[in-house]
């Protein structure tokens, strides 16, 4: 496993709860997000806003969405692994809110198959160790 590889593994580990973090939690595209993000979900997906504490307690990972004319940026965030989730580019989503819906999607789906390891195509998996246990 190259060096690459091996950083999800080490953002994800001990994550227990997943945040989409918007500005705007009634923008749509930011609700779509979270939406696609909680199907099949090992650990729980919420929804957050800014000034939320929960973003950043030990076992979440934020996604920082910033949306915006034509699509959206998302970049993980989480406190203990700062200096792991700044190695990750930002993830740019170009996509239009008059889009159809499932164009839309699979557009949405696959930037976060790039950053959600149960979302990740097959056979390019982003390594999860699973939440811990007690």
């Amino acid at each position: 496993m190259s060096h690459a590889d091996a950083r999800p593994t080490r953002l994800w580990a001990g994550v227990d709860r997943l945040a989409i973090l918007c500005a705007d939690t009634a923008d749509p595209l930011c609700r779509r997000l979270a939406e696609i993000a909680a199907a099949g979900a090992p650990i729980p997906v919420t929804r957050a806003e800014p000034g939320d504490g929960a973003v950043d307690a030990p076992g979440t990972l934020a996604l920082v969405v910033e949306t915006g004319p034509g699509g959206a940026t998302i970049r993980p965030r989480r406190r203990v692994h700062a200096d792991e989730a700044a190695g990750f580019a930002p993830v740019a989503i170009a996509v239009a809110v008059d889009d159809a819906p499932e164009a839309r999607d699979a557009v949405l789906r696959a930037a976060l198959g790039r950053l959600v390891p149960w979302l990740a195509p097959r056979g390019r998996p982003v390594p999860f160790p699973g939440p811990k246990s007690n």
